[in-house]
């Protein structure tokens, strides 16, 4: 629809963590039950492998929904899917070894036929990696503007094109 009807590019943020706005994170409520844990900590949005099971399982099933509306698939001269989130606000997430959950996720977009940028927004494990896999999923930031903040985000903004040279400078959210 926002392509065919209103003649939009689309950004696609499939999750499996969609934001922190939404609860738990967009996460399916009835996921938690499966905890593998048994409650020692929330395995959610964590490198379990579990947890990546899941994320590839639930990839592998929307990815075949949306990868037909890519960019990279349509005539020219269309609209489609230009970029691909992969995560959300990883900076914030206490787990332990992060690098080995998006690695995972940017596989199975990969395999999934996703062939437009992919990114994810506040994850240091993607600036400027020197992992074959990681490095091509660049990254983006968020601003919350108060009065008087415009400094702040200029400041990084460019703190996060001199990490990441090659990619496009991006906000996802900018409030």
């Amino acid at each position: 629809m926002a392509q065919d009807e209103f003649g939009f590019y689309t950004i696609v943020r499939p999750g499996p963590f969609s934001c922190a706005e939404w609860a738990g994170g967009g996460y399916p409520r009835w996921l938690a039950k499966f905890d593998p844990w048994t409650g020692k900590e929330f395995w959610l949005r964590s490198a379990d492998d579990a947890h990546i099971a899941w994320s590839v399982h639930w990839y592998d099933a929307v990815c075949k929904v949306f990868a037909r509306e890519q960019l990279t698939r349509k005539p020219k001269g269309g609209k489609g899917i230009i970029m691909v989130q992969i995560e959300n606000e990883y900076d914030h997430d206490k787990s332990r070894d992060k690098a080995k959950l998006l690695r995972a996720l940017y596989e199975a977009v990969k395999k999934d036929g996703i062939e437009v940028p992919i990114f994810t927004c506040l994850t240091r494990e993607c600036r400027a990696s020197k992992d074959p896999e990681l490095s091509q999923v660049f990254d983006t930031d968020n601003y919350y503007v108060a009065q008087n903040a415009a400094p702040s985000c200029a400041e990084r903004m460019a703190s996060l094109r001199a990490t990441q040279p090659d990619a496009p400078g991006f906000v996802t959210e900018l409030q």
